[in-house]
């Protein structure tokens, strides 16, 4: 009887000790990656044995892409812009730069984006990268806000729990070593 006790106990803390490496090492070497259709693609990260936090989301497109945009709206300053009509003259307008540039919001949020031939090929929003009073340009008021598939406006970070339930189901998503 005292054996299998003792053996209980110790699968019981191998078990254990087995979840918390896990926790570990999947918050410091895997990157959680879900994909919408259109390559709209959240990145995130382990918070504990069971969560994800995202905190990027990106898309990126060959020049010569003939699939759709993803079903996205940014809200910048609060002023929707669907994915699919957002051309270089809006994006250059709010940052000084077309082709390519940055854009800070009052939260230290960054939004990278990069057009080829006239078409977005390349966006990149990552919750607070840096203090926008430190950066000092390209400085845009009130926060970054994304919907996705007609869903309401969020900002980033996000957890997988509510990432599904405001975009709704994804196409693929899974762990992967982190780069």
């Amino acid at each position: 009887m005292k054996t299998w006790l003792i053996r209980g106990a110790v699968i019981i803390l191998v078990i254990t000790l087995l979840a918390v490496i896990r926790a570990g090492v999947l918050g410091a070497v895997c990157k959680r990656r879900t994909q919408y259709p259109g390559g709209l693609t959240f990145l995130g990260h382990s918070t504990g044995l069971f969560g994800t936090q995202y905190d990027r989301l990106a898309m990126w497109k060959s020049p010569t892409y003939t699939d759709p945009l993803p079903a996205m709206t940014l809200y910048i300053g609060g002023q929707p812009y669907p994915l699919a009509s957002l051309t270089e003259d809006i994006l250059a307008s709010l940052s000084g730069m077309a082709r390519h540039g940055n854009l800070l919001d009052a939260e230290g949020s960054i939004l990278r984006y990069k057009f080829r031939g006239g078409r977005l090929t390349w966006i990149s929003l990552e919750a607070a990268f840096s203090d926008p009073r430190r950066e000092g340009r390209n400085v845009v008021s009130g926060t970054f806000q994304i919907s996705v598939n007609d869903g309401p406006p969020f900002s980033l970070p996000v957890t997988h729990a509510d990432l599904v339930r405001l975009c709704g189901r994804p196409e693929k998503s899974g762990w992967e070593i982190a780069n």
